[in-house]
């Protein structure tokens, strides 16, 4: 039996990654006993990515690349057999106001065009597109309200909770929605649900741990689906094609809201309730499946080598390289 086949064999990524945000959600706590209102994400992200080296390496590109787009990190998982999963990321923070919550610190409106900018970028990269959440620590979390659970635990108690991962495209077309029912009615978008959001990603330490259980499907209506791409829902993944599952699981139980309008009067609107977005499509299963390859891009270990390409940099900020 080899050491990976052990029972009680811990990955070097897991372990990097249960280091990395335990470090990550102290540095965030000592901001905010410092008096800040909010961390800033990028200094978060260089002290995650620095504790989680070496058995998880990165590169940072320059700041005027940086500032083209909405993307921070282009993260790829490789495995022994040499299947890879890449996802360009955006971090965010959870940001506390009071006893609400919000994505970000910036305006509902500012936060849609930075998430569009985020999938169009991963558009020309051909790869899915993904937001890091920072949620700070379990004091900064004490005040959240959720009425879900994680199995027997709540939210603002899971372990690794203070960085974690989601798709970012239900996200955007929440905020989205939010935007154009603002415009309609004539108020402020309050933006996606921030608690709700914070419920549906994942610890990256359960992206590295082989044994936490996977995010079920609530409602998957594979019917939907095109028959090729049905083996990737159906059956049971491992390495890299693990990420990619637990990135559409994610998408495919994700809880947002479209509302339905009708007109009540000149000018006036009125919500008639929420329906789900239906996120079970070939369409969504191919913008995660697309991150998949049956190897790593050569342009990954040009970028760790201090040679990345134009056409990546244009498009990242960074790049870090997870070895399941």
């Amino acid at each position: 039996m080899s050491l990976a086949e052990r029972a009680d064999y811990i990955p070097p990524a897991h372990v990097a990654f249960t280091r990395g945000t335990r470090h990550a959600e102290q540095k965030m706590a000592t901001q905010i006993n410092h008096g800040y209102a909010i961390w800033e994400e990028e200094h978060i992200t260089h002290e995650l990515c620095e504790k989680m080296f070496p058995e998880v390496r990165y590169a940072k590109f320059n700041r005027p690349q940086e500032k083209r787009t909405g993307a921070d990190y282009m993260w790829w998982w490789v495995d022994r057999s040499g299947q890879s999963f890449g996802c360009l990321i955006q971090a965010k923070s959870l940001k506390r106001i009071g006893r609400k919550w919000k994505v970000g610190s910036d305006a509902p409106l500012k936060l849609e065009q930075q998430l569009t900018l985020l999938l169009r970028s991963a558009d020309r990269l051909g790869l899915p597109a993904g937001l890091m959440l920072y949620a700070g620590d379990v004091d900064y979390r004490s005040a959240m309200n959720c009425p879900s659970r994680h199995r027997d635990t709540a939210c603002h108690l899971r372990e690794g909770a203070g960085v974690t991962l989601l798709p970012a495209l239900p996200v955007r077309d929440e905020t989205k929605d939010e935007a154009i029912a603002a415009t309609r009615l004539r108020h402020l978008p309050g933006g996606p649900d921030a608690v709700s959001v914070f419920h549906q990603a994942t610890p990256i330490v359960d992206l590295s741990n082989p044994n936490a259980p996977e995010t079920p499907f609530t409602e998957l209506a594979l019917s939907g689906i095109r028959k090729e791409l049905r083996p990737f829902l159906e059956v049971d993944q491992i390495g890299a094609p693990r990420i990619a599952r637990t990135m559409f699981n994610m998408l495919g139980s994700y809880r947002g809201h479209e509302p339905d309008f009708i007109y009540d009067g000149p000018h006036r609107m009125q919500t008639l309730g929420p329906r789900i977005r239906n996120y079970f499509s070939s369409e969504f299963v191919r913008h995660i499946q697309r991150g998949l390859r049956p190897q790593l891009p050569e342009y990954v270990q040009a970028c760790l080598d201090g040679d990345p390409p134009t056409d990546i940099t244009q498009n990242a900020a960074g790049i870090v390289l997870v070895e399941l």
